[in-house]
């Protein structure tokens, strides 16, 4: 559970950092 809690948590992060770079709205559609 906690692995997987890891790996979101990264993955947002990063979802975060891919939209402040490029700023490119279509990553939305992930939340």
């Amino acid at each position: 559970m906690r692995l997987q809690a890891k790996r979101l948590n990264h993955f947002v992060s990063k979802t975060k950092e891919n939209k402040k770079i490029t700023g490119f709205g279509g990553i939305e559609k992930y939340y």
